[in-house]
């Protein structure tokens, strides 16, 4: 008979300890503590009462005492600017402001602003082209305007005068291919004179040695198109400059002399 009690005294004290164990589980560990999908069950300091709060990415559609998750993008457009395009980073799905195809933010940091691409620098068009949108990504069409003729190849339009002759022994010259796209800082740094024009220069050189340089026009990312050069030591090398870090586009040439193409010898900027 004592082990009988013995043992019932057991059972008991394992049932009193589950059900003690049971009764001191964290409320958030069963079905969330009533806080519903997408959100966060935490507790009160003060009282130790369940707080139910949306996860990121995540704005609550109901009430403070009914909490309704939804993605933040159903609502507001996420509080994106309207026309924005509202999405979710993919680590930590907070949320993230972008532009669609055909815009670009011409806002600060998170705060995205959306214009037509068109509108900002002519969408990298040259200034005497017309910029316009086509194809299913809406991408930037440049169409030379009335008078003016496309010069450059690749895919950056360069117009000039339809009109414009040419002087007895000169021709029209081109940036290498390889070079289209080049970026300072990023390629090869050298020495260049100084400029008002800015601190961010760009060696362009002809390589024969009886072809010169008459003028040049360069097509940046942001300058947008540049014609004023520096030429020493002699007319064979060509110095531009921007402001600010930038993309050449793409380039052309009027020179005198037989060769056609000229490349990048190399960028100056004030970190090199």
């Amino acid at each position: 008979m004592a082990g009988v009690t013995q043992t019932l005294t057991v059972l008991i004290e394992q049932l009193t300890l589950g059900w003690l164990a049971h009764a001191a589980m964290d409320s958030c560990y069963e079905n969330n503590g009533g806080c519903g999908e997408n959100a966060v069950c935490s507790h009160e300091s003060g009282t130790f009462a369940v707080v139910c709060k949306c996860q990121v990415g995540y704005i609550n559609s109901g009430s403070d005492s009914t909490l309704s998750c939804i993605d933040s993008c159903k609502r507001d457009n996420g509080g994106c600017q309207p026309g924005a395009v509202c999405s979710h980073d993919p680590v930590t799905f907070a949320v993230v402001c972008g532009c669609p195809d055909g815009f670009v933010n011409s806002g600060c940091g998170a705060d995205s602003k959306c214009v037509d691409v068109c509108e900002v620098r002519n969408g990298g068009c040259d200034p005497n082209a017309a910029c316009s949108h086509g194809g299913s990504n809406n991408a930037v069409v440049c169409t030379c305007k009335k008078g003016y003729t496309p010069v450059a190849s690749g895919s950056v339009t360069i117009c000039v005068q339809a009109t414009t002759t040419l002087a007895p022994g000169t021709q029209k010259a081109f940036l290498k291919d390889a070079h289209m796209g080049s970026m300072n800082p990023g390629f090869q740094t050298g020495q260049c004179p100084s400029s008002p024009d800015g601190p961010y220069g760009w060696h362009l050189l002809l390589q024969g040695t009886s072809t010169s340089f008459v003028s040049i026009s360069c097509l940046f990312k942001s300058a947008g198109v540049v014609t004023s050069m520096i030429q020493t030591p002699s007319n064979k090398h060509a110095y531009v400059f921007t402001p600010t870090a930038d993309t050449l586009l793409d380039a052309w040439a009027v020179v005198q002399g037989p060769d056609t193409e000229f490349v990048l010898s190399h960028v100056c900027n004030p970190g090199s």
